[in-house]
């Protein structure tokens, strides 16, 4: 039992870095089998954790209806314990679907009692990306001011927390913030770093987080011919392809200048 515990745990960090590898369909594998294991062997406390975890590989392959599916099935597990740090991930989960699912008022609520939760246990680790993913909905609320205080807060917090592996949250948060208020050479410096971090750390995250901000940045900087092509670069991938939140906050933008442009 105990090395099929241990097996299970192998299995979930395996997971994990196949998917800041830019490989979500073998993070999934991974996350399945740990997931079988686990229920196998009725560890419903990992079982709480590992399907809020299956929730993110799921979304990085722009699956966000079935990731909200196993974000609810860890919030459930996490009710059953009574274990606010297991709620909290998973509650970030399921607002994560909603942000990209569009449903932006049910991203607000579920972030907002994640975050209260992620502080009455004083998890520094997640309080980053809750706080940025609050920062996105922000953004699109077009609230600039709440959306950038919910980012420089987030990165705050990456100082205490360097190795935490979701800094890009902060850096694109940063980046899409100050291009949206017009302070575009701030943007350029964030996403340069975001670029410069995700090569150091060699996580695959960094550049998807990157691709669409800096098609943004490019528009606004009037550069439409490479603004419409890192756009489509990002739309290779169904992480930004098929997410709402992208389509309105860049996607609507980006595709009236692809039609603007004359054709070849």
């Amino acid at each position: 039992r105990g090395d099929l515990g241990r097996q299970a745990n192998t299995l979930s960090l395996l997971g994990a870095i196949y998917q800041h590898r830019g490989q979500p369909e073998e993070a999934e594998q991974f996350r399945r089998k740990a997931l079988d294991l686990e229920q196998r062997l009725g560890y419903s406390i990992a079982l709480s954790h590992d399907a809020s975890d299956l929730a993110f590989t799921l979304f990085f392959q722009g699956k966000f209806d079935e990731g909200m599916e196993w974000g609810q099935k860890g919030l459930h597990l996490s009710l059953e314990h009574s274990d606010p740090m297991l709620e909290e991930f998973a509650r970030l989960a399921i607002g994560w679907s909603n942000l990209h699912l569009g449903q932006y008022e049910q991203a607000q609520q579920e972030l907002t009692r994640s975050l209260a939760l992620v502080r009455v246990v004083n998890n520094r680790y997640d309080e980053i990306s809750v706080l940025c993913s609050l920062g996105y909905v922000a953004l699109v609320n077009l609230s600039y001011d709440k959306a950038q205080a919910a980012f420089e807060e987030g990165y705050s917090l990456n100082g205490t927390n360097q190795f935490n592996p979701y800094t890009f949250n902060a850096l694109s948060g940063l980046g899409l913030s100050a291009c949206f208020r017009g302070d575009l050479d701030q943007s350029r410096r964030h996403f340069i770093d975001l670029l410069t971090e995700g090569l150091r750390r060699k996580d695959f995250l960094y550049l998807l987080f990157a691709l669409p901000g800096l098609a943004l940045y490019l528009a606004r900087r009037g550069e439409v011919e490479r603004a419409t092509t890192a756009w489509a670069l990002a739309q290779r991938y169904p992480f930004v392809a098929n997410s709402k939140w992208y389509e309105d906050m860049v996607g609507r933008e980006l595709e009236a200048l692809a039609a603007s442009m004359p054709p070849e």
